[in-house]
């Protein structure tokens, strides 16, 4: 079954906290063990994730004898919530995988349009910028949310949302490219103060703001980073 055959469109996110839509509309997906499960599949992107290995990340190394029963029942719940004439959520052996025939995956469809702007297949800047646009605007805060501090999302949080930098800095690239310094400047000031010591926001503040006559607050944007740098180490 395609994607585009279904009555009630899944979609489900892990760029901001985790969460899913069902035809639209949000969804409760319970506690942070249960969200866990769906992130953990999500992260997969179709591949099946052994039980015993859910349940170590789950419990961290140290799960309780009754482990193997609250999974099961946490996908349970998760199939009613991401509710459709097919489980969304499969049993394959002995783990379990995302339908992605029947599921869009935020992260998934935000890397493609990322690598094709960033790899030139959407040839004029025009495009690769309005496809950056739509690539950012499916986030919604730090990747996994409040699951990104768990030793299992550690990794995957930390390079989505180095991808998400990347794309950000690209796009800044882009509009600095066709002469859109003044429209830049808010949005990088913005980011500056959101991401203050990733270097490439500050040089790029400082261009639009030297390219806008505001040399002096091109260097006060420098310093702050520095200073801000100097306290970090």
């Amino acid at each position: 079954m395609a994607l585009s055959d279904r009555s009630e469109l899944v979609s489900i996110s892990v760029l901001g906290p985790v969460r899913a839509l069902v035809a639209g509309a949000p969804v409760a997906l319970g506690g942070p063990r249960q969200r866990a499960v769906l992130a953990r599949l999500a992260m997969a992107a179709g591949h099946v994730v052994a039980a015993d290995r859910l349940i170590d990340e789950l419990w961290d190394g140290t799960p309780p004898a009754s482990a193997a029963n609250t999974l099961q029942s946490y996908v349970s719940n998760l199939r009613k919530a991401l509710a459709g004439t097919v489980p969304a959520i499969e049993r394959v052996g002995d783990g379990y995988r995302l339908r992605t025939d029947l599921v869009d995956l935020e992260a998934v469809r935000f890397e493609d349009e990322v690598a094709d702007a960033l790899g030139g297949r959407a040839a004029a800047p025009a495009e690769r910028r309005a496809a950056l646009e739509v690539a950012l605007a499916r986030w919604d805060g730090p990747a996994l949310g409040d699951l990104a501090g768990e030793p299992w999302a550690r990794g995957e949080a930390a390079r989505l949302d180095e991808l998400r930098l990347a794309a950000m800095e690209a796009r800044f690239d882009l509009l600095l490219a066709d002469d859109r310094a003044a429209l830049a400047v808010g949005e990088l000031t913005a980011a500056v103060e959101a991401f203050p010591l990733r270097e490439r926001l500050v040089e790029q503040l400082a261009l639009a703001l030297a390219r806008t006559g505001r040399r002096n607050d091109a260097i006060a944007a420098v310093e702050r980073a520095r200073a801000r740098l100097a306290d970090e180490l």
